[in-house]
């Protein structure tokens, strides 16, 4: 079974299903807002601020968002890029910077990814 909730506590059953649930819907959200602000670089606090007050009152933990992150940013197809920039947060000194990835060359290749050399 392929799970987008990181089952670090061992659940099993209906909490596992649920809380895999929860971890897709807050994943589908933060996919769709990077693909609305594609060439916005962002990272987990920045995730986490946009989706409490998009969701209020609910809020999502910045270890979820951060978890989302790393699975949007995850394989050969990702989603989302490591943009190679880091800010300073109010968590845990500095997070990665993150961006749509987007094939928009002629040739299908990434235009933004990180260290692009590209055609000058």
């Amino acid at each position: 079974m392929n799970l987008e909730f990181h089952n670090t506590v061992n659940l099993r059953g209906d909490e596992l299903k649920k809380a895999d649930k929860r971890a897709m819907s807050q994943s589908e959200w933060i996919k769709q807002f990077f693909d609305t602000y594609s060439h916005q670089p962002m990272g987990g606090s920045a995730i986490k601020r946009a989706y409490d007050k998009n969701h209020h009152p609910k809020t999502i933990l910045i270890t979820s968002a951060r978890r989302a992150i790393s699975n949007l940013a995850s394989g050969k197809d990702a989603w989302i890029i490591d943009t190679g920039l880091t800010v300073p947060t109010d968590y845990d000194g500095k997070e990665k910077l993150y961006q749509r990835n987007m094939p928009t060359d002629l040739f299908g290749d990434t235009v933004n990814k990180k260290n692009d050399e590209g055609l000058q």
